[in-house]
């Protein structure tokens, strides 16, 4: 009886003692993918980039391709337990011209991070209908990590910024945007945002011929009362 109640306890040791170690193993590759992430700044001169493939911008003779940060799979185990969100890799864009093959960056630098990129006016995607000439782009570029809990991903704060359709002329016109709920031309060159910015949203009227904000409006208050 007594060998028995030993075997137990020793058994109970060797699970607690096996347990303790994979939760350090498991934090300690959390902080190591958090430490080569996007957000060190002395990795990010030297982090491996390459250009994804390019793709035509219809109805111009502009290609355009994302350059991405290279980054092996591996889950970022840490605060956020087994947490898949990796952020974002576009660094910057790479704009060519199909008939004089010349080519330039976005940026002269890797250092933004490129949420998002919009085509206006939309372009069609069936054949049979008479294909629209793409004017403007318009990004979504974070400088960081905005709210500081290591890593840059859709959690951070954006600009809204523009550019003509090579890439040229850019200009960001709306910082610290936390989400955009929508946006679309309301007319042949007015673009309408509907956002969210420092906990209270906004509707913004955009020239894109000369890249400025006409208006900005708040959006109308929440009905106040219980909720039925």
């Amino acid at each position: 009886m007594k060998n028995k109640k030993v075997w137990l306890w020793l058994a109970l040791l060797i699970f607690i003692i096996c347990g303790l170690s994979s939760f350090l193993f498991l934090a300690n590759r959390g902080r190591i993918f958090q430490n080569n992430s996007n957000l060190s700044d002395s990795q990010n001169e030297t982090e491996t980039l390459s250009i994804n493939h390019f793709q035509p911008i219809k109805g111009t003779s502009i290609f355009i391709a994302k350059v991405e940060q290279e980054r092996e799979w591996s889950p970022n185990v840490s605060a956020r337990w087994f947490s898949f969100d990796y952020g974002y890799s576009a660094r910057n864009l790479v704009f060519l011209d199909g008939n004089t093959l010349d080519s330039h960056y976005l940026f002269n630098t890797n250092k933004n991070y490129i949420v998002d990129i919009s085509q206006f006016p939309t372009p069609n995607s069936y054949l049979d209908v008479e294909q629209i000439e793409v004017k403007w782009l318009v990004y979504k570029i974070t400088h960081g990590d905005t709210n500081s809990d290591g890593v840059v991903n859709s959690k951070d704060s954006f600009s809204l910024a523009t550019s003509n359709i090579s890439g040229q002329n850019y200009i960001e016109l709306i910082e610290s945007i936390d989400t955009v709920y929508g946006m679309d031309l309301l007319e042949e060159h007015y673009l309408v945002v509907m956002y969210k910015t420092d906990g209270e949203y906004f509707a913004s009227k955009i020239d894109l011929n000369q890249q400025t904000i006409l208006e900005t409006q708040k959006l109308a208050q929440f009905p106040l009362g219980e909720v039925p």
